[in-house]
């Protein structure tokens, strides 16, 4: 019973995670024009009409983020406080860095409105360095695939000629074979959201790499 209670809990624990990955690679394409928004304002307008103005033109989950900071503020809650709940909540590098900035212009008392427009620009440009850094990371890609044809054919190979049918460890074997497809297939799957700065298709990638990696495995061993 607690064996099984652990596992509902790590697949909870793994789904709220993609969600929040899923959420964040959506926020990292939603807020330069939502900061771009914020940097057309007028500069009397205080930083929960700001928000509050945005966020209703804004497409989820950027809405449900930006409504969150405004009724943070409404009730209370500093502006650097209501950042660090915002960074917490979406594991995203581009809303990290807007957050802070966003803290600190507030925190020194300039100019809100200055502050949007330069955060903006910023984001512009980090969002621009992240593209550039998934293109030089193409060719890992091509490798990465390579090696989903190669190490499974591999051990097909391998298996195929070694394997005595006879040894009473041969279905251990296979298994153990089986089990290693899978989680290089994972492993796999996630060195290529990483490369591509987004967890959200993991779990599709995950499957299409193991059924490649089975579908050569047995392929390559009823040939061997």
């Amino acid at each position: 019973m607690r064996s099984w209670w652990r596992r509902v809990v790590c697949v909870a624990d793994f789904l709220s995670w993609w969600t929040a990955q899923r959420d964040a690679e959506a926020l990292d394409g939603q807020l330069p024009a939502a900061l771009f928004s914020l940097a057309s304002l007028d500069s009397h307008v205080s930083v929960e009409d700001a928000f509050l103005e945005v966020a209703v033109a804004s497409p989820s989950p950027l809405r449900e983020a930006f409504q969150g900071v405004v009724r943070q503020l409404k009730s209370g809650v500093g502006f650097s406080q209501a950042m660090d709940a915002l960074r917490r909540r979406y594991p995203s590098a581009l809303l990290a860095r807007v957050t802070g900035l966003w803290a600190s212009a507030y925190q020194s008392g300039a100019d809100m409105s200055e502050a949007y427009r330069s955060v903006a620009e910023e984001a512009f440009l980090f969002q621009r360095l992240q593209a550039e850094r998934r293109q030089s990371f193409a060719v890992q890609k091509y490798t990465l695939w390579a090696g989903l044809v190669l190490v499974p054919g591999l051990l097909g190979l391998l298996f195929s000629w070694v394997a005595d049918p006879t040894s009473p460890y041969v279905h251990a074997v296979f298994f153990g074979l089986q089990v290693y497809l899978v989680l290089f297939s994972v492993l796999s799957a996630l060195l290529v959201g990483v490369v591509d700065g987004s967890m959200r298709l993991v779990l599709r990638d995950a499957m299409v790499f193991a059924g490649v990696s089975f579908l050569v495995f047995h392929g390559v061993q009823a040939l061997g």
